[in-house]
């Protein structure tokens, strides 16, 4: 399937998750060499033969014009600090695109929505944080 799609799509994975019976393989996808978070491909095997895909692809429609300074990622980790919890290890940050989103409308549900830059920040144990690149 990857391989069929490759030049058609940029991607990278973001994490394999390994529990049980079930093995997860999450790819995002990339604008710009950049994350766009909610356009993924998860791929799941079972030991048992089983196998499900699941794909949300965003489309970039039109790229804002006015030019923003975005913060460090120093910045954003000391704004990210009232979500973690005290110990927490960070393994990563990086700059990408997410969806600031309603919660309560399932991005499947969503015919147009606005990515901004922001900053995902990673702990040991898996978990993820975003924090807005700038203000407005």
């Amino acid at each position: 399937f990857i391989k069929a799609h490759e030049n058609d799509w940029e991607y990278e994975i973001k994490y394999i998750k390994e529990e049980d019976e079930f093995t997860t393989i999450y790819y995002n996808s990339l604008f710009e060499d950049m994350f766009l978070e909610e356009s993924y491909m998860s791929f799941t095997y079972d030991i048992y033969g089983g196998f499900n895909l699941e794909m949300i692809r965003l489309h970039v429609l039109e790229k804002g014009k006015n030019k923003k300074e975005v913060m460090t990622s120093v910045e954003a980790i000391m704004r990210a600090l009232s979500q973690l919890e005290r110990g927490d290890d960070i393994t990563e940050i990086r700059l990408g695109y997410y969806l600031f989103m309603d919660q309560n409308v399932p991005i499947t549900q969503t015919r147009s929505a606005t990515a901004f830059p922001s900053w995902r920040i990673k702990t040991a144990d898996g978990r993820y944080f975003y924090v807005q690149a700038f203000e407005f």
